[in-house]
């Protein structure tokens, strides 16, 4: 594992490397948005993926994934949107 991460940091010397498929995506993305919008959406995102694993039953990964949108949540500095995410955590059974 060691090995090849390292093979992945070398390849970051020249470009992007195994990151330039991210890199890509991130220059599309920040073209069109500013930090409060990709800090939105990705606690909607990250606030997705937790109640998504409560109904798969993993409340340890909800957790996980509840405590990423809670975080961008309140970067965003919305507290309307930290509200509504704590609620549908809430009606979800999901720990926060």
């Amino acid at each position: 594992m060691i090995r090849g991460m390292y093979r992945e940091l070398l390849d970051l010397r020249g470009g992007a490397g195994v990151l330039e498929p991210y890199v890509k995506k991130a220059r599309e993305e920040l073209a069109t948005k500013n930090l409060l919008a990709v800090q939105t959406e990705t606690a909607k995102t990250w606030a997705g993926r937790a109640i998504v694993a409560r109904e798969k039953g993993s409340r340890l990964d909800a957790h996980e994934y509840a405590h990423e949108s809670i975080e961008h949540a309140a970067l965003s500095g919305d507290n309307r949107l930290l509200d509504e995410i704590r609620a549908a955590f809430d009606a979800a059974d999901v720990e926060y």
